[in-house]
């Protein structure tokens, strides 16, 4: 069969059954260059939004390291600055209600206007491009900081929502959050050292090193000396203030020698040198509860007052 014979009995069967085969390839080539462009069409705008928000991840990283570092520096500012805040007002002689009353006008003035001035006016220096927060500078708040609470705690907290460049829904803001948590400079006590609260008060006594009584006045004649100098003539005829009779020191052997004598006025010893120890009297101020532990009795004289 020749080939004109052929393409004949193809036309004659095309009339016959509609075109069938011819169309049926027709739908074949044409659905190919359909399917590629279907597929750009969902594929292509997707690409775009990721690749072009990538870009705003970015600014949103950095404007976050930004807020960070101005809350870092506000936060160290008012950490300095509340020693003036707290202490200023005793330094100058408020009395008690001024100086509440100051203190609390400071703490409210060092607070929320403060941080958020201070805040901003960084972030207007050093970080021009802030498309990507809503607000801008002004959409960032403070309301969940803490101010000289909990032992002069400073705890400022920066909250603040991000926009992408383009949005889709479900996906246009998103929260975020910076904080700077310190201590104000003004000092902190030791672990250990805190201040013990004061005991009752206790009777003070009065003990010498040599001594065995403990005295209740510090004026008593045992333990308060008044030495006297006599010539060693007067000896026989010297008493002390109870008529008692003078009789030689043991320790600094005042029977030898020519020189003057030291007596006392209720002294039974009369001594060659004033620097003799039993003239002297380290006396030391105890309590009364420390003079019975260390087995002292009361003085004869004043004792039992």
């Amino acid at each position: 069969m020749s080939f004109s014979e052929k393409m004949k009995k193809i036309i004659k069967n095309g009339k016959k059954g509609g075109w069938t085969p011819l169309r049926r390839m027709a739908r074949k080539r044409m659905s190919f260059p359909a399917s590629l462009t279907v597929e750009g069409a969902l594929i292509i705008p997707i690409f775009l939004y990721f690749f072009i928000n990538m870009n705003t991840l970015f600014d949103i990283m950095r404007v976050q390291g930004e807020v960070e570092a101005a809350l870092h520096q506000t936060g160290n500012k008012m950490a300095i600055q509340m020693f003036d805040v707290k202490y200023g007002a005793s330094l100058i002689g408020m009395d008690d209600e001024m100086e509440t009353s100051a203190g609390d006008l400071g703490t409210s003035i060092l607070s929320t206007v403060y941080a958020s001035s201070k805040v901003k006016d960084y972030l207007g220096r050093y970080c021009k491009n802030m498309n990507c927060v809503v607000g801008q500078k002004d959409g960032i708040g403070f309301l969940r900081s803490g101010f000289f609470s909990d032992g002069d705690i400073i705890d400022l907290v920066a909250d603040y929502q991000v926009q992408p460049l383009i949005k889709l829904y479900g996906f246009d803001v998103f929260p975020m959050e910076a904080r700077y948590y310190g201590h104000a400079w003004t000092g902190y006590r030791i672990p250990g050292t805190e201040e013990k609260k004061p005991e009752e008060s206790s009777e003070t006594v009065y003990v010498t090193r040599h001594g065995t009584a403990y005295h209740r006045d510090p004026s008593c004649t045992y333990i308060s000396r008044d030495v006297h100098s006599r010539s060693r003539e007067e000896l026989d005829a010297l008493r002390n203030a109870s008529g008692a009779k003078y009789y030689p020191c043991e320790r600094c052997r005042a029977q030898a020698g020519s020189g003057p004598i030291y007596v006392t006025d209720y002294g039974t010893c009369y001594h060659s040198s004033p620097g003799c120890t039993q003239l002297e009297r380290s006396v030391t101020a105890i309590p009364l509860e420390q003079a019975l532990a260390q087995g002292y009795c009361p003085c004869s004289k004043c004792g039992n007052q």
